[in-house]
Protein backbone atom coordinates (compact mmCIF):
# COMPACT_ATOMS: atom_id res chain seq x y z
CA UNK A 1 0.00 0.00 0.00
CA UNK A 2 2.87 2.51 0.41
CA UNK A 3 4.21 1.42 -2.21
CA UNK A 4 1.38 2.47 -4.55
CA UNK A 5 1.11 5.67 -2.54
CA UNK A 6 4.62 6.26 -3.25
CA UNK A 7 4.71 5.52 -7.01
CA UNK A 8 1.60 8.01 -7.38
CA UNK A 9 2.92 10.24 -5.57
CA UNK A 10 6.23 10.82 -7.50
CA UNK A 11 4.43 10.47 -10.69
CA UNK A 12 2.35 13.56 -10.05
CA UNK A 13 5.00 15.07 -8.80
CA UNK A 14 7.01 14.73 -12.06
CA UNK A 15 3.90 16.06 -13.92
CA UNK A 16 3.28 18.98 -11.86
CA UNK A 17 7.00 19.31 -12.29
CA UNK A 18 7.30 19.45 -16.12
CA UNK A 19 4.19 21.65 -16.43
CA UNK A 20 4.99 23.87 -13.92
CA UNK A 21 8.63 24.21 -16.33
CA UNK A 22 6.46 24.65 -19.45
CA UNK A 23 4.38 27.51 -18.20
CA UNK A 24 6.08 29.70 -15.50
CA UNK A 25 3.56 31.11 -12.88
CA UNK A 26 1.64 34.36 -13.85
CA UNK A 27 3.06 33.99 -18.03
CA UNK A 28 -0.28 34.30 -19.99
CA UNK A 29 0.10 31.93 -22.81
CA UNK A 30 1.56 33.57 -26.08
CA UNK A 31 -1.99 33.47 -29.23
CA UNK A 32 -0.34 32.55 -31.98
CA UNK A 33 -3.11 33.74 -34.33
CA UNK A 34 -2.14 37.25 -34.41
CA UNK A 35 1.67 36.17 -35.50
CA UNK A 36 0.31 34.53 -38.32
CA UNK A 37 -1.87 37.38 -39.83
CA UNK A 38 0.04 40.00 -41.93
CA UNK A 39 0.12 43.38 -41.01
CA UNK A 40 -0.76 46.10 -43.67
CA UNK A 41 1.88 48.22 -45.71
CA UNK A 42 1.71 51.71 -44.54
CA UNK A 43 1.76 53.73 -48.46
CA UNK A 44 3.90 56.18 -48.61
CA UNK A 45 2.60 59.69 -51.17
CA UNK A 46 4.44 59.75 -54.46
CA UNK A 47 5.69 63.30 -54.19
CA UNK A 48 4.79 65.23 -57.49
CA UNK A 49 7.75 66.10 -59.62
CA UNK A 50 8.71 69.63 -59.02
CA UNK A 51 7.68 72.52 -62.05
CA UNK A 52 10.19 74.02 -63.31
CA UNK A 53 9.83 77.64 -62.95
CA UNK A 54 10.88 79.47 -66.29
CA UNK A 55 12.03 83.69 -65.83
CA UNK A 56 9.93 85.82 -67.73
CA UNK A 57 11.39 87.45 -71.00
CA UNK A 58 12.43 91.00 -70.42
CA UNK A 59 11.18 93.36 -73.14
CA UNK A 60 14.28 93.40 -75.11
CA UNK A 61 14.49 89.94 -75.47
CA UNK A 62 10.96 89.45 -76.11
CA UNK A 63 11.99 92.25 -79.27
CA UNK A 64 14.46 89.92 -80.16
CA UNK A 65 12.40 86.56 -80.45
CA UNK A 66 9.90 88.74 -83.12
CA UNK A 67 10.41 88.37 -86.75
CA UNK A 68 7.50 90.78 -88.28
CA UNK A 69 9.65 93.85 -89.46
CA UNK A 70 6.46 95.63 -89.58
CA UNK A 71 5.86 94.71 -86.42
CA UNK A 72 9.20 95.41 -84.80
CA UNK A 73 8.89 99.30 -86.15
CA UNK A 74 5.62 100.24 -84.71
CA UNK A 75 6.80 98.97 -81.29
CA UNK A 76 10.57 101.03 -81.98
CA UNK A 77 9.37 104.08 -83.60
CA UNK A 78 7.81 105.66 -80.09
CA UNK A 79 11.63 105.39 -79.30
CA UNK A 80 13.17 106.54 -82.56
CA UNK A 81 14.65 109.96 -81.58
CA UNK A 82 16.60 112.47 -83.19
CA UNK A 83 20.50 112.15 -82.55
CA UNK A 84 23.61 114.58 -81.55
CA UNK A 85 27.01 112.71 -81.56
CA UNK A 86 25.05 109.93 -80.39
CA UNK A 87 22.64 106.97 -81.02
CA UNK A 88 19.58 107.30 -79.69
CA UNK A 89 18.05 104.23 -77.70
CA UNK A 90 15.29 103.61 -80.79
CA UNK A 91 18.10 104.17 -83.81
CA UNK A 92 20.30 101.67 -80.86
CA UNK A 93 17.63 98.28 -79.95
CA UNK A 94 16.39 98.89 -84.05
CA UNK A 95 20.31 97.94 -85.33
CA UNK A 96 20.82 94.96 -82.86
CA UNK A 97 17.06 93.70 -84.54
CA UNK A 98 18.23 94.09 -87.52
CA UNK A 99 21.68 92.14 -87.39
CA UNK A 100 19.78 89.48 -85.93
CA UNK A 101 16.51 89.45 -88.05
CA UNK A 102 16.95 91.63 -90.98
CA UNK A 103 16.21 90.40 -94.57
CA UNK A 104 17.06 92.41 -97.74
CA UNK A 105 12.62 91.81 -98.80
CA UNK A 106 11.79 93.71 -95.33
CA UNK A 107 13.60 97.31 -96.94
CA UNK A 108 14.27 96.51 -100.43
CA UNK A 109 11.23 99.14 -101.73
CA UNK A 110 10.41 99.84 -105.14
CA UNK A 111 9.70 102.91 -104.38
CA UNK A 112 11.11 105.49 -101.68
CA UNK A 113 8.05 106.08 -98.93
CA UNK A 114 9.77 109.58 -97.95
CA UNK A 115 12.87 111.37 -98.76
CA UNK A 116 15.52 112.94 -97.58
CA UNK A 117 13.88 116.46 -97.82
CA UNK A 118 10.67 115.43 -95.93
CA UNK A 119 12.77 113.76 -93.14
CA UNK A 120 15.15 116.80 -92.56
CA UNK A 121 11.64 119.13 -92.60
CA UNK A 122 9.54 117.09 -90.04
CA UNK A 123 12.21 113.27 -89.09
CA UNK A 124 9.07 112.60 -86.35
CA UNK A 125 6.21 112.14 -89.41
CA UNK A 126 8.72 110.78 -91.65
CA UNK A 127 10.10 107.96 -88.85
CA UNK A 128 9.87 104.41 -89.68
CA UNK A 129 9.35 104.98 -93.38
CA UNK A 130 11.95 103.35 -96.05
CA UNK A 131 14.18 104.47 -98.58
CA UNK A 132 17.28 104.03 -100.83
CA UNK A 133 20.43 106.05 -101.43
CA UNK A 134 22.73 105.99 -103.95
CA UNK A 135 26.39 107.92 -103.53
CA UNK A 136 29.87 107.81 -102.01
CA UNK A 137 30.85 106.44 -98.65
CA UNK A 138 32.37 109.11 -96.86
CA UNK A 139 33.32 107.19 -93.71
CA UNK A 140 32.87 103.87 -92.68
CA UNK A 141 33.39 101.17 -90.03
CA UNK A 142 32.42 98.04 -88.68
CA UNK A 143 31.12 97.23 -85.38
CA UNK A 144 31.05 93.72 -84.07
CA UNK A 145 27.51 93.73 -82.22
CA UNK A 146 26.45 90.10 -80.13
CA UNK A 147 24.13 88.78 -83.01
CA UNK A 148 26.36 90.09 -86.01
CA UNK A 149 28.49 92.61 -87.87
CA UNK A 150 27.32 96.69 -88.83
CA UNK A 151 29.21 99.09 -90.56
CA UNK A 152 28.42 102.08 -89.94
CA UNK A 153 29.27 105.95 -91.55
CA UNK A 154 28.49 108.22 -93.95
CA UNK A 155 27.19 107.82 -97.20
CA UNK A 156 27.00 111.24 -99.78
CA UNK A 157 24.93 111.60 -102.56
CA UNK A 158 25.35 112.89 -105.59
CA UNK A 159 22.36 115.68 -104.41
CA UNK A 160 24.99 116.67 -101.44
CA UNK A 161 22.24 114.73 -99.13
CA UNK A 162 24.10 113.34 -96.48
CA UNK A 163 23.48 109.74 -94.58
CA UNK A 164 24.49 108.52 -91.52
CA UNK A 165 23.90 104.64 -91.91
CA UNK A 166 23.66 101.48 -89.96
CA UNK A 167 24.12 98.64 -92.52
CA UNK A 168 23.76 95.05 -91.69
CA UNK A 169 24.62 91.86 -92.64
CA UNK A 170 27.26 92.01 -95.57
CA UNK A 171 29.39 95.09 -96.59
CA UNK A 172 31.48 93.14 -98.98
CA UNK A 173 34.39 95.30 -100.25
CA UNK A 174 32.83 98.43 -99.47
CA UNK A 175 35.33 100.88 -98.12
CA UNK A 176 35.84 104.36 -97.71
CA UNK A 177 35.60 106.38 -101.56
CA UNK A 178 33.38 103.21 -102.69
CA UNK A 179 30.04 104.08 -104.38
CA UNK A 180 27.47 102.00 -102.69
CA UNK A 181 23.85 101.92 -102.39
CA UNK A 182 22.15 101.33 -99.14
CA UNK A 183 18.38 100.88 -98.14
CA UNK A 184 16.77 101.11 -95.37
CA UNK A 185 14.45 102.29 -92.53
CA UNK A 186 14.21 106.14 -91.34
CA UNK A 187 14.60 106.50 -87.70
CA UNK A 188 15.61 109.94 -87.63
CA UNK A 189 18.03 113.19 -88.08
CA UNK A 190 21.63 112.55 -87.00
CA UNK A 191 23.95 115.49 -86.36
CA UNK A 192 27.43 115.48 -85.53
CA UNK A 193 30.21 117.66 -84.45
CA UNK A 194 32.41 117.42 -87.70
CA UNK A 195 36.36 117.99 -88.02
CA UNK A 196 36.08 121.93 -89.36
CA UNK A 197 34.59 123.19 -85.73
CA UNK A 198 30.87 122.77 -87.72
CA UNK A 199 28.06 120.10 -87.08
CA UNK A 200 27.10 118.07 -89.82
CA UNK A 201 22.76 116.96 -90.49
CA UNK A 202 22.31 113.80 -91.70
CA UNK A 203 19.39 111.30 -91.96
CA UNK A 204 19.66 108.07 -89.71
CA UNK A 205 19.11 105.03 -91.33
CA UNK A 206 19.46 101.26 -90.37
CA UNK A 207 19.14 99.06 -93.41
CA UNK A 208 21.49 96.78 -95.52
CA UNK A 209 23.95 97.48 -98.93
CA UNK A 210 22.88 96.67 -102.05
CA UNK A 211 25.07 93.54 -102.82
CA UNK A 212 24.86 90.50 -103.81
CA UNK A 213 26.04 88.99 -100.47
CA UNK A 214 23.10 90.08 -98.68
CA UNK A 215 20.20 89.47 -101.35
CA UNK A 216 21.23 85.43 -101.09
CA UNK A 217 21.75 85.57 -97.53
CA UNK A 218 18.45 87.13 -96.84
Amino acid sequence: MRCVWWFCYGFMSVVLGCNMAASPSGAEPKSTSSSSTPQPQKIQPVPEPATEVRPEKSPFDALLDMRSYSDVVEKLKPLMEDGYNEVPTGTAMMRIWAAKNMKWLDIAVAMDETSYARVMKDSQEERGKRLCATGQIVQIEVERLKFGKVATGLLLTGRGNLFHFSAVGSSGDIVERSRARICGVVTGKYSYSNSGGGTGHTVQVVGMFDIVENHSAY
